[in-house]
């Protein structure tokens, strides 16, 4: 069960970065072949990517309480 929990926190931990990262409201991004600004136009799709990020943001944090507290 702690194997499953430590896996899971990594894989939300990396998503979490990667998200942050390719969304963040920089003009040069990393992925520089890709315009945010024609790609995501609508403000919809920016509503639901930040509820996505906050929503994996959560997750994070709970799952470090949940490796915090968890009594191997």
């Amino acid at each position: 069960m702690f194997i499953v929990v430590k896996l899971t926190f990594y894989c939300i931990s990396v998503l979490t970065v990667m998200l942050i990262l390719f969304f963040s409201p920089v003009k040069k991004n990393v992925f520089g072949f890709l315009d945010q600004s024609r790609l995501f136009n609508s403000g919809y799709n920016q509503v639901l990517m930040q509820k996505i990020i906050a929503f994996s943001v959560s997750l994070f944090f709970i799952l470090i309480l949940v490796l915090l507290f968890q009594v191997s």
